[in-house]
């Protein structure tokens, strides 16, 4: 039986991604702040899957959850 090597981390199958309105809600900010940060790069794991024009931002949630536990640590 053979098996896939594999790489330590989530397949793109089974991340979950999270919305601006949940990151907002988590942080307890306005989803306009988040959409802010996530420009800036201050938000680790977004991604920008829409246009220049029209971003629509996507954060992973794995490293958003590692960035707010190393926040509060």
């Amino acid at each position: 039986m053979t098996t896939k090597p594999t790489t330590g981390g989530p397949s793109r199958m089974t991340r979950r991604l999270l919305i601006v309105d949940e990151v907002a809600e988590l942080l307890r900010e306005n989803p306009e702040t988040v959409r802010r940060l996530a420009r800036r790069h201050e938000i680790p794991g977004a991604m920008n899957i829409g246009t220049d024009r029209r971003p629509k931002w996507r954060f992973d949630a794995a490293a958003v959850n590692q960035w707010l536990d190393e926040a509060i640590q």
